[in-house]
């Protein structure tokens, strides 16, 4: 097949091949995870797909209460699918209730899903289930995130890409004047959690490329000195202001220096201290605000001075003006009538109201 015909397949439906194709794992993964989620509910479905679901049956099987509560989120998600099996199940004569009837049950689930990942898989990937079988059905994501997932050379180009601000290519600038932002933070959370899920869970918490503060950090490194340097210096200024109001609340201490507040424009200082560092959504809502006001404002993202918008104007004109301007405006008024008696003193009324 060539690579023309094997694009044109992928882009018809998904399908996964490993390194040789269009989809990459992360895509895959999340398609697989809503498949689960849309075939079990969303706390068995991840459970399913990530072979996390509470143990049955050893030394660190769940107790019998917590088995009672995993019994009914089963039952729920079967009787979703089909209702009838709610009444057939929830008999306790129907053995749904004991551990043994969930760990046959499982057995065929996890087969299910099985089949389902390999009917989407083809070239190496599909060579990979294949080669592994049946047998690991509960590990598959797990087989198949470790051998295309981002490990080795792949996740170390990913680090250093991200570590940029995800430039579109190399030595391009990661935020370009005119930069839709909205669009550029959303690609930079996604790929950080990405690369967090592609880390082992025991290093997650100390895996550099998954913690918010990070990211964070360099997005407003990147950003200093831009067309943004504005929302970022009164984000710190903000910053400053609450900490000085916290310090304010505390015993006062002689010795103690402020060191943190010695020049808000040291970014090597600053970036070291944690205090410093606004979350996540802090940062995306003061920059997305500030795109949209310069977008939507023709004066450089100001409020224009000693100018109406044209919308208000054309609504006075159609509205309000209108009814001021007399028939014939214009032409030489008519002085007589009841509005010029013979004293020469004019009485003026309102065209709209009288």
């Amino acid at each position: 097949m060539s690579d023309d015909d094997k694009k044109k397949e992928d882009k018809d439906t998904l399908v996964f091949r490993g390194y040789d194709g269009k989809v990459k794992f992360a895509e895959f993964d999340k398609h697989m995870g809503r498949e689960m989620r849309k075939k079990y509910g969303t706390t068995l479905g991840d459970q399913f797909w990530k072979n996390g679901l509470p143990v049955l049956q050893g030394d660190d099987a769940m107790s019998h209460d917590q088995f009672m509560v995993h019994c009914e989120d089963v039952l729920y998600a079967l009787a979703d699918r089909n209702p009838a099996r709610y009444k057939q199940l929830y008999d306790v004569g129907s053995g749904f209730w004991e551990r043994g009837w969930h760990v046959v049950w499982r057995k065929q689930e996890f087969e299910r899903m099985f089949d389902t990942v390999s009917s989407k898989c083809k070239g190496e990937a599909l060579l990979s289930c294949e080669e592994h079988g049946m047998s690991k059905a509960p590990n598959i994501r797990a087989i198949l995130k470790k051998e295309y997932g981002g490990a080795g050379e792949d996740i170390k180009l990913r680090e250093d890409t991200f570590d940029l601000g995800m430039p579109t290519q190399a030595g391009a600038a990661a935020f370009p004047k005119g930069i839709d932002i909205v669009k550029k933070l959303r690609a930079l959370n996604v790929e950080r959690m990405d690369l967090g899920e592609l880390c082992p869970p025991e290093d997650r918490d100390t895996y550099l490329h998954a913690q918010e503060k990070y990211m964070v950090k360099m997005i407003m490194r990147l950003l200093a000195g831009g067309e943004f340097d504005k929302p970022i210096k009164d984000l710190l200024l903000e910053i400053k202001f609450e900490r000085k109001i916290e310090r304010a609340g505390r015993p006062v201490n002689e010795d103690e220096v402020d060191e943190e507040d010695i020049d808000i424009e040291d970014w090597d200082y600053r970036n070291f201290k944690e205090g410093w560092v606004p979350t996540f959504k802090r940062l995306r809502s003061k920059l997305i605000n500030f795109y949209k006001e310069k977008k939507f404002n023709q004066n450089g993202g100001e409020v224009p001075r000693n100018k109406l918008p044209s919308m208000l104007v054309k609504e006075m004109v159609e509205k309000h003006c209108a009814s001021f301007l007399a028939p014939g405006f214009g032409q030489q008024p008519n002085t007589s009538g009841s509005n010029f008696p013979q004293d020469g003193r004019a009485k003026f009324s309102c065209w709209a109201c009288g």
